[in-house]
């Protein structure tokens, strides 16, 4: 959303927040505007946006990942997920909170496709089913990450194929994409 300006006044008994832009925008605006408790108090955050991942990064990383998957003969899912836990970024809840979720203490984790997870060290036996559970932290999916958050993402990358031997774009070019990447 854009906006043009924003203006303020007040007088000894109330405030005027006066918000200007494009007309095209105003129904986006309206639609922030929930219907307001006038006992209420709010809170009002406004970011600047960011630009999101190039399409050019995001088919070189998946390239990565099917040759990493190659090498180490898991499948690409295994792969981004195994990438996912070391690089990526944990989910952070409106309320400021990770969340955690107790699964199985196996690699049934790795398959998943919808959500992904970092494990911890944080074990639970089961006396009744006699199994160990694991907490897990729930990860941000991927396609929602800021161009830092991607650039980590994929220098992690980057660093896990150096280390099977998987040769790479050289760095003028991967910096290259990073530069298409900032605002």
């Amino acid at each position: 959303m854009k906006i043009n300006s924003i203006e303020t006044s007040y007088d000894l008994e109330k405030a005027r927040l006066i918000v200007e832009c494009p007309a095209e925008e105003l129904d986006a605006l309206i639609a922030l505007i929930p219907k307001v408790d006038k006992e209420a108090d709010y809170e009002i955050t406004i970011k600047k946006k960011r630009k999101g991942r190039s399409p050019d990064a995001n088919s070189y990383y998946w390239s990565l990942i099917g040759r990493l998957s190659a090498v180490l003969r898991q499948s690409k899912e295994e792969v981004h997920n195994i990438i996912l836990a070391r690089y990526g970024v944990d989910w952070v809840g409106d309320d400021g909170k990770l969340t955690y979720v107790m699964m199985a203490d196996d690699d049934r984790y790795l398959a998943m496709t919808e959500q992904h997870f970092r494990p911890t060290s944080r074990l639970k036996f089961s006396i009744r089913e006699q199994k160990n559970y694991r907490w897990y932290i729930l990860l941000k999916p991927s396609h929602l990450y800021d161009t830092g958050e991607f650039s980590h993402l994929l220098d992690g990358l980057i660093d896990e194929c150096h280390e099977v031997g998987i040769q790479t774009e050289n760095r003028e070019y991967i910096e290259e994409l990073k530069r298409t990447w900032k605002n």
